[in-house]
């Protein structure tokens, strides 16, 4: 149910079909609006329903597939449970399987960037990692490569998470950068918003691990709840253990020892947030054992996202960025 231009919904159908299982794509958009997605999947043997939904397709089936998208309180999907088909989701589907480690982000912003980052630095320590979720496509087609050592870092939005609290899922490292209304024309409250994204922690063990952002106090309070082990970040006070900045350098602090991994001019992303974004990043990092130089190099090495203060030069001691089309000192 909505197969969206995004590439969760296309990865998610070319899959299914792959598997030879017998597929609806139902969407409100008609096939100009999806036309690419329509492309994508044309060498495949699907019945598309665009422009509109038909109670008989959640009704007459096993499964229906929801994309994130979709608000739970759509008609249809109230029909479909009525008649006891079960709800799944192209995230839940790839978890079930994933052999995987699997690194889960959320936040209010900084997701992608941070969902990035982590992928960069984890690369440079393993090639086989690979990055998905939110941030765009599908893994799916990828879970024969996946190994049990493989890290798999993943962008989980609250829609997302709703559906994983269905299974009763939240990953073995999850980190949650910040929390501000956001999406409440879908949640309706701040408090369903926080308990959407707060199911990234509600179904941990003690042998998982959440990262925290210790400046945000709504997130340090979920340190309370859940069950795994924490480790926070901060960009406005020292840690204890974890990963904070000192000045201009960002420090990890470890069993007594204190090491700095970079300074804020290393790093070609601009920004306290995006400072902060590169903490939660090198703080996740050092629960999967990256060395404190490996985590440094991929920091420094990461130049940002389009359109996301992206670096484009330096010219007479002015930093020229795509964002904002101007410069800073």
């Amino acid at each position: 149910m909505g197969l969206g231009s995004f590439g969760g919904g296309v990865g998610l159908t070319r899959y299914l079909a792959e598997q030879d299982a017998s597929v609806t794509v139902t969407d409100l958009k008609d096939a100009t609006a999806l036309q690419d997605a329509l492309e994508a999947l044309q060498d495949l043997p699907i019945r598309f329903v665009l422009g509109e939904h038909r109670d008989g397709d959640f009704v007459d089936t096993d499964r229906v597939f929801v994309n994130p998208a979709v608000p739970l309180t759509s008609p249809f999907l109230q029909l479909a449970r009525l008649r006891g088909v079960p709800l799944d989701s192209e995230l839940n589907l790839f978890v079930r399987q994933c052999a995987g480690r699997i690194i889960g982000i959320t936040g209010s912003v900084g997701k992608t960037t941070t969902t990035s980052l982590l992928g960069n630095i984890l690369q440079a320590h393993d090639a086989r990692t690979l990055v998905g979720g939110n941030i765009g496509g599908s893994l799916l087609s990828r879970l024969p490569d996946i190994e049990p050592d493989t890290p798999v870092v993943l962008e989980i939005s609250s829609f997302q998470l709703e559906h994983l609290d269905w299974l009763g899922y939240s990953p073995p490292l999850a980190v949650v950068l910040n929390l501000a209304p956001n999406h409440l024309d879908r949640h309706g409250t701040m408090a369903a918003y926080q308990a959407a994204k707060e199911v990234i922690l509600a179904h941990q063990t003690p042998d998982d691990v959440a990262v925290l952002n210790w400046d945000d106090l709504t997130v340090r309070d979920m340190a309370a709840r859940g069950r795994g082990r924490r480790l926070f970040y901060s960009v406005q006070e020292p840690l204890e253990a974890g990963v904070y900045r000192d000045g201009s350098a960002l420090v990890l602090a470890s069993e007594g020892e204190r090491r700095v991994l970079c300074h804020d001019s290393d790093l070609r992303l601009r920004g306290l947030h995006n400072l902060g974004n590169a903490a939660a990043a090198a703080a996740a990092a050092t629960t999967l054992g990256v060395p404190p130089g490996t985590i440094a190099r991929g920091l420094q090495a990461f130049t940002g996202l389009p359109h996301r203060l992206e670096w484009i030069a330096d010219k007479a001691a002015r930093l020229y960025n795509k964002a904002t089309q101007g410069h800073t000192p």
